[in-house]
């Protein structure tokens, strides 16, 4: 007597079938998870839809992570600030912090180059308690998952990713991130 396997196991050949179907589901479920990690923390310098909403979740909070979130509209640009994550040390000693962000263009600016309108690091600053304001640090653009450090997109187009900040003294914290840029739009995000 035969069995329709095919393989001559019978129903220990079903129970390993449904075992490793099982295993490439559970993987599945993982890689799946790790890409809705990499979109929802806005990681990435390719252009993305305007008319998805990216919030903060509960899951991509660390120790070490401020909550400073929220999420602005303009005439031209939605601005969103998805954490600020922070401070890590650099091996130097210097401290750095990483403001994730996502800005869409809604449309054309003024400034805008054939119908591109430029999205950059230019507009944020980082607000210390004692009052100090800290500039984006050009030199660290090139770490993994930064939004470009200027960069053209089209109308309906999003740059996401890390603005990066080298801060001096560790004992002064973040009190509020700042955006402004040179079409007079101005927000705050604190805590």
């Amino acid at each position: 007597m035969s069995d329709r396997s095919g393989d001559g196991n019978g129903a220990g050949g079903h129970a390993m079938l449904n075992a490793v179907i099982g295993v490439v589901g559970a993987v599945l479920a993982a890689v799946a998870g790790v890409v809705a990690t990499s979109v929802l923390s806005g990681r990435s310098d390719q252009p993305t839809s305007p008319n998805a909403f990216v919030g903060p979740t509960t899951s991509s909070r660390q120790v070490g992570t401020t909550p400073f979130a929220g999420h602005r509209e303009f005439q031209h640009f939605t601005v969103q600030v998805n954490e600020l994550k922070g401070p890590r040390t650099d091996g130097s000693g210097s401290l750095i912090y990483d403001l994730m962000v996502r800005v869409c263009v809604t449309s054309a600016a003024p400034d805008a180059e054939d119908g591109r309108t430029r999205i950059s690091w230019d507009p944020w600053t980082l607000v210390l308690e004692d009052g100090r304001k800290i500039r984006p640090d050009a030199g660290l653009a090139g770490l993994v998952g930064a939004l470009p450090r200027q960069k053209y997109y089209n109308t309906g187009e999003c740059g996401a990713g890390a603005i990066h900040f080298r801060v001096g003294d560790p004992a002064v914290p973040v009190s509020g991130v700042r955006y402004a840029n040179v079409q007079g739009d101005v927000a705050t995000f604190e805590r």
